[in-house]
């Protein structure tokens, strides 16, 4: 429940409103990191990844879309295809025994 609180705020900072779909299927995988955490694990340094990287696909999808079909509203949703790779089982963030590879 923290982890998801301090992606809600970290979305809020970013002036990001997740949708639904979006919010659930990262409770289910922060449940997921929760379980499998180790002395590696860092909270807030692992749903700031989480944050960072869902907001890196959302301008990935943005930016593949036809200019002309993207409304103001698209730039502040981000939807379960942005948050889709973060799936129980396929663990960037506990990669490497559960040291993050990212920056350490």
């Amino acid at each position: 429940e923290e982890l998801l609180e301090i992606a809600k705020l970290s979305f809020k900072q970013e002036e990001i409103a997740p949708s639904i779909e979006a919010m659930a299927h990262l409770e289910t995988y922060f449940k997921h990191l929760h379980s499998q955490k180790n002395k590696f694990f860092g909270n807030a340094r692992a749903v700031r990844k989480v944050v960072e990287e869902s907001i890196k696909n959302q301008h990935l999808r943005l930016a593949q879309m036809d200019s002309k079909k993207r409304t103001e509203a698209m730039l502040t949703e981000l939807n379960l295809e942005d948050v889709e790779e973060f799936t129980p089982g396929v663990d960037k963030l506990l990669e490497g025994g559960g040291q993050s590879r990212v920056g350490f």
